[in-house]
């Protein structure tokens, strides 16, 4: 099979769609993650996404419930992050 130019212009557009799209999904997680802990009254007042604020969420003592679906929105921060840098 050849690739044309119009091929590799849509396979360019396909990958660049990619990565717009998780780019995108890491953001909506990540506003998730900070309304959920929010609703539950913790506010961290320093620059979030950081090192030292990823830490302060893992600390926060929250329910047995709670923690764990913190923990999984957590995950789905990492994987969307991995996704990221493999990208």
């Amino acid at each position: 099979m050849t690739i044309t130019k119009d091929d590799e212009d849509i396979e360019i557009k396909e990958f660049v769609r990619l990565r717009k799209n998780a780019c995108k999904a890491r953001g909506v997680i990540k506003k998730q993650i900070n309304a959920f802990v929010l609703r539950h009254g913790f506010n961290y007042q320093r620059s979030k996404w950081t090192v030292a604020h990823i830490k302060w969420l893992k600390q926060l003592e929250l329910s047995v419930i709670l923690r764990e679906t913190l923990n999984e929105m957590l995950l789905q921060y990492y994987d969307f992050n991995d996704q990221n840098d493999e990208i």
